[in-house]
Protein backbone atom coordinates (compact mmCIF):
# COMPACT_ATOMS: atom_id res chain seq x y z
CA UNK A 1 0.00 0.00 0.00
CA UNK A 2 1.05 3.81 -0.11
CA UNK A 3 1.21 4.26 3.37
CA UNK A 4 3.73 1.29 3.76
CA UNK A 5 5.57 2.19 0.57
CA UNK A 6 5.87 5.78 2.60
CA UNK A 7 7.05 4.17 5.78
CA UNK A 8 9.96 2.01 3.89
CA UNK A 9 11.67 5.18 1.99
CA UNK A 10 11.52 7.50 5.15
CA UNK A 11 14.21 8.97 6.91
CA UNK A 12 12.96 6.88 10.05
CA UNK A 13 14.29 9.47 12.93
CA UNK A 14 11.59 9.77 15.93
CA UNK A 15 11.20 13.10 14.25
CA UNK A 16 10.55 12.21 10.68
CA UNK A 17 8.41 9.06 11.82
CA UNK A 18 6.01 11.37 14.20
CA UNK A 19 5.48 13.54 11.24
CA UNK A 20 4.66 11.16 8.94
CA UNK A 21 2.18 9.65 11.21
CA UNK A 22 0.38 12.89 12.52
CA UNK A 23 0.31 14.21 8.33
CA UNK A 24 -0.50 10.47 6.92
CA UNK A 25 -0.52 7.22 8.65
CA UNK A 26 -3.03 8.43 11.07
CA UNK A 27 -5.30 7.69 8.42
CA UNK A 28 -5.21 4.71 8.02
CA UNK A 29 -5.09 3.92 11.87
CA UNK A 30 -8.47 6.06 11.40
CA UNK A 31 -9.36 4.29 8.64
CA UNK A 32 -9.48 0.78 10.44
CA UNK A 33 -10.77 1.68 13.77
CA UNK A 34 -14.26 3.15 11.25
CA UNK A 35 -13.78 0.05 9.20
CA UNK A 36 -14.30 -2.28 12.82
CA UNK A 37 -16.62 -0.15 13.95
CA UNK A 38 -19.14 -0.10 11.14
CA UNK A 39 -18.33 -4.51 10.80
CA UNK A 40 -19.30 -4.45 14.96
CA UNK A 41 -22.55 -2.72 14.09
CA UNK A 42 -23.62 -5.21 11.36
CA UNK A 43 -26.42 -7.25 12.71
CA UNK A 44 -26.60 -9.52 9.52
CA UNK A 45 -24.99 -9.62 6.11
CA UNK A 46 -21.38 -9.41 7.17
CA UNK A 47 -21.00 -12.79 5.24
CA UNK A 48 -21.05 -11.33 1.77
CA UNK A 49 -18.45 -9.06 2.47
CA UNK A 50 -16.71 -11.34 5.49
CA UNK A 51 -13.59 -11.92 2.74
CA UNK A 52 -13.03 -8.21 1.44
CA UNK A 53 -12.51 -7.36 5.75
CA UNK A 54 -10.46 -10.48 6.40
CA UNK A 55 -8.38 -9.01 3.49
CA UNK A 56 -8.93 -5.10 4.70
CA UNK A 57 -7.70 -6.55 8.15
CA UNK A 58 -4.29 -8.84 6.98
CA UNK A 59 -3.23 -5.77 4.99
CA UNK A 60 -3.53 -3.75 8.38
CA UNK A 61 -1.82 -6.01 10.27
CA UNK A 62 0.80 -5.99 7.57
CA UNK A 63 0.91 -2.26 7.87
CA UNK A 64 1.02 -1.89 11.46
CA UNK A 65 3.77 -3.98 12.12
CA UNK A 66 6.16 -2.23 9.49
CA UNK A 67 5.04 1.01 11.78
CA UNK A 68 5.88 -0.93 14.63
CA UNK A 69 9.30 -2.09 13.50
CA UNK A 70 10.32 1.27 12.55
CA UNK A 71 9.35 3.18 15.32
CA UNK A 72 11.05 0.47 17.91
CA UNK A 73 14.60 0.84 15.69
CA UNK A 74 13.87 4.85 16.10
CA UNK A 75 13.25 4.33 20.43
CA UNK A 76 16.56 2.26 20.38
CA UNK A 77 18.40 4.33 18.40
CA UNK A 78 17.12 7.71 19.79
CA UNK A 79 15.74 6.91 23.34
CA UNK A 80 12.56 8.04 24.70
CA UNK A 81 11.09 10.98 24.62
CA UNK A 82 12.42 11.76 20.89
CA UNK A 83 14.85 14.76 20.91
CA UNK A 84 12.43 16.95 18.61
CA UNK A 85 9.36 16.28 19.47
CA UNK A 86 7.61 16.96 22.87
CA UNK A 87 7.00 15.06 25.90
CA UNK A 88 3.04 15.31 27.61
CA UNK A 89 5.27 16.70 30.51
CA UNK A 90 5.78 19.69 28.31
CA UNK A 91 2.27 20.12 27.36
CA UNK A 92 1.56 22.11 30.54
CA UNK A 93 3.71 24.92 30.79
CA UNK A 94 4.43 25.26 26.79
CA UNK A 95 0.68 25.46 25.44
CA UNK A 96 -1.90 25.96 28.01
CA UNK A 97 0.04 28.13 30.20
CA UNK A 98 0.94 31.00 27.45
CA UNK A 99 -2.71 31.05 26.58
CA UNK A 100 -3.75 31.23 30.53
CA UNK A 101 -1.50 34.22 30.93
CA UNK A 102 -2.81 36.07 28.12
CA UNK A 103 -6.15 36.36 29.98
CA UNK A 104 -7.43 33.43 26.98
CA UNK A 105 -10.38 31.01 27.47
CA UNK A 106 -9.00 27.43 27.27
CA UNK A 107 -10.21 23.62 27.28
CA UNK A 108 -7.55 21.39 28.64
CA UNK A 109 -8.50 18.10 27.60
CA UNK A 110 -6.99 16.04 30.35
CA UNK A 111 -6.56 12.95 28.58
CA UNK A 112 -3.50 10.73 28.48
CA UNK A 113 -3.99 7.95 26.14
CA UNK A 114 -5.65 10.57 23.55
CA UNK A 115 -4.82 8.64 20.34
CA UNK A 116 -4.08 11.37 17.47
CA UNK A 117 -6.48 10.01 14.90
CA UNK A 118 -9.21 10.46 18.25
CA UNK A 119 -7.61 14.08 19.05
CA UNK A 120 -7.86 14.89 14.98
CA UNK A 121 -11.18 14.08 14.73
CA UNK A 122 -12.12 16.30 17.97
CA UNK A 123 -10.53 19.12 16.31
CA UNK A 124 -12.59 18.81 12.97
CA UNK A 125 -15.59 18.41 14.89
CA UNK A 126 -15.03 22.07 16.67
CA UNK A 127 -16.49 24.79 14.78
CA UNK A 128 -13.80 27.94 13.47
CA UNK A 129 -15.31 29.89 16.31
CA UNK A 130 -12.94 28.03 18.56
CA UNK A 131 -9.87 27.39 17.06
CA UNK A 132 -7.73 24.16 17.66
CA UNK A 133 -4.15 22.50 17.30
CA UNK A 134 -2.70 18.84 17.09
CA UNK A 135 0.46 18.48 18.16
CA UNK A 136 1.79 14.60 18.83
CA UNK A 137 3.30 14.19 22.02
CA UNK A 138 5.55 11.67 23.21
CA UNK A 139 3.86 9.47 26.24
CA UNK A 140 4.87 9.61 29.87
CA UNK A 141 6.43 6.14 30.37
CA UNK A 142 5.36 4.36 31.93
CA UNK A 143 2.10 4.12 29.95
CA UNK A 144 -0.50 3.73 32.55
CA UNK A 145 -2.80 6.30 33.48
CA UNK A 146 -1.60 7.66 36.74
CA UNK A 147 1.75 8.33 34.85
CA UNK A 148 0.54 9.84 32.24
CA UNK A 149 -1.91 12.26 33.87
CA UNK A 150 0.27 12.96 36.36
CA UNK A 151 2.55 13.94 33.29
CA UNK A 152 0.02 16.78 31.86
CA UNK A 153 -0.28 18.60 35.05
CA UNK A 154 1.40 22.29 35.60
CA UNK A 155 5.10 22.54 36.11
CA UNK A 156 5.12 18.43 35.49
CA UNK A 157 8.82 18.62 33.73
CA UNK A 158 10.35 20.34 37.42
CA UNK A 159 8.23 18.71 40.18
CA UNK A 160 6.91 15.33 39.09
CA UNK A 161 9.17 12.24 40.36
CA UNK A 162 8.18 8.77 40.05
CA UNK A 163 8.91 7.13 43.85
CA UNK A 164 8.28 3.44 45.43
CA UNK A 165 5.33 3.46 47.28
CA UNK A 166 4.91 0.01 49.71
CA UNK A 167 6.70 -1.46 46.58
CA UNK A 168 4.84 -0.14 43.63
CA UNK A 169 6.08 3.25 41.54
CA UNK A 170 3.88 5.97 42.26
CA UNK A 171 3.46 9.35 40.77
CA UNK A 172 4.49 11.71 43.21
CA UNK A 173 4.06 16.24 42.75
CA UNK A 174 6.38 18.13 44.47
CA UNK A 175 6.34 15.21 47.21
CA UNK A 176 2.76 14.57 47.29
CA UNK A 177 1.16 11.34 45.88
CA UNK A 178 -0.89 12.26 42.96
CA UNK A 179 -2.34 8.64 41.84
CA UNK A 180 -6.00 9.84 41.55
CA UNK A 181 -7.91 11.90 39.67
CA UNK A 182 -9.02 14.04 42.88
CA UNK A 183 -5.39 15.06 43.92
CA UNK A 184 -4.70 16.14 40.33
CA UNK A 185 -7.35 18.34 40.45
CA UNK A 186 -6.33 19.78 44.00
CA UNK A 187 -2.92 20.22 42.32
CA UNK A 188 -4.52 22.94 39.35
CA UNK A 189 -6.33 24.53 43.18
CA UNK A 190 -3.49 25.01 44.30
CA UNK A 191 -1.72 26.57 41.07
CA UNK A 192 -3.81 29.13 39.96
Amino acid sequence: TLAEERLRTIDSTGVELCRLYAAELSKVDRSQRELENAVAQTDQGFEEIEDAVSLVREEYRKFFNILQESFLRAVRNEGWPFAGVPSNRQTFDKVVSPLLSNVKRVAYFMVDALRLGLAQQLSEACTPEFPTEVTATCAQLPCVTRFGMAALLPEAEQNLRFEPVEGDLEPHYRGELVKDRSKRLAVFSANP
